[in-house]
């Protein structure tokens, strides 16, 4: 859970006690502390919830005094601004109020929360490989590296290109074969590229493709 809403479920938490604080001092709409807990708890519960939400509107909707139209007369002067009705109304508001974040509390608690982003080291950014190749995982032909090998003779490479290229190749089809680590992975196939475009389909093409029909389990 984040900072915000633990800040926010705290405000709820103490909003539950002030109300019972309310209760036993016997206060009213004009206790200086009352409109900072009717404005910090709708924000609570909008936060939480959202605006729309059974508990924040209900809360909104909650009248803490009676209401009725304000006669002054000249002869008697301004009726109480505070009667027993008002009262009345004012603690049956709050045990509404007491309800609806009891309820929200109970129903945060049940909520799926949400995964915080781990503060932890970037992973090591994995070599993008791009291979184009159509249908090839549905061959059922078997590559051998002696194949891989011949492919290479036949390419008409100067000897010293031939040589190494084939210990390219020793090296991929090792890996492919076994670990098959990323990073061993992306080396040699740097190297093959370097040596063109026909090195790199030859050897590596083929190699790849055989490793990827293992993990499928085509070739299984």
């Amino acid at each position: 859970m984040n900072g915000q809403k633990d800040l926010h479920l705290r405000r709820l938490h103490e909003s539950l006690q002030d109300i019972q604080d309310f209760r036993d001092r016997r206060a009213n709409t004009s206790d200086p502390h009352f409109p900072t807990w009717l404005e910090r708890t709708q924000q609570s519960l909008n936060e939480l919830f959202g605006r729309e939400h059974d508990y924040a509107r209900r809360f909104s909707s909650l009248q803490f005094r009676t209401l009725r139209v304000r006669i002054v007369s000249l002869s008697r002067g301004s009726s109480p601004d505070w009667t027993r009705e008002d009262q009345t109304t004012f603690e049956n508001a709050l045990t509404r109020a007491h309800n609806i974040i009891t309820d929200a509390l109970e129903e945060f608690s049940t909520l799926p929360t949400q995964a915080e982003p781990a503060a932890v080291s970037k992973p090591l950014k994995q070599p993008q490989i791009v291979v184009n190749v159509t249908n090839v995982l549905s061959q059922s032909t078997h590559v051998e590296l002696s194949q891989v090998i011949s492919n290479l003779d036949s390419l008409g490479l100067p000897p010293d290109q031939l040589s190494q290229a084939k210990t390219y190749a020793e090296e991929l089809a090792k890996e492919t074969q076994g670990e098959q680590r990323w990073p061993v992975l992306a080396k040699t196939l740097e190297k093959l590229k370097s040596m063109g475009k026909s090195v790199y389909e030859n050897v590596a093409l083929p190699l790849l493709v055989e490793m990827l029909k293992k993990q499928t389990g085509l070739n299984s």
